[in-house]
């Protein structure tokens, strides 16, 4: 997604925007992004969506790489307007959200975007 279209959607209000950042990036701090965004903290409106939490099984507590979630775990972390309108991910330079982006594409969100121009 780009930075128009996004803006365009958030003048029109209907559509999902996930932050898929950690905690403090969404949250925002006062020493800074520790990636070096120009800005901490989230865009108004946005649901912090933590992409590691919400695409894999992090409490496992087998040996080696954790679980991936199935789509139903994965569709069930969304609200319900996820499932027909447009959901766009972002963190700070499009990789975190990329992941989540083909994760949401794969599961059968109908419009998935990623804002790279984040």
């Amino acid at each position: 997604a780009t930075t128009e279209l996004v803006e365009s959607l958030v003048a029109r209000g209907d559509f999902l925007l996930l932050d898929v950042r950690d905690g403090p990036e969404y949250e925002g701090v006062p020493a800074g992004d520790p990636y070096g965004a120009a800005r901490s903290g989230h865009i108004p409106g946005a649901l912090w969506w933590p992409w590691r939490q919400r695409l894999f099984d992090l409490a496992g507590g087998a040996s080696g790489p954790p679980r991936i979630r199935t789509c139903d775990e994965i569709q069930a972390s969304l609200p319900a307007t996820a499932a027909t309108g447009e959901v766009v991910a972002y963190c700070t330079g499009g990789i975190r959200s990329g992941f989540a982006y083909l994760a949401l594409r794969g599961c059968g969100v109908a419009r998935p975007r990623n804002y790279d121009g984040s």
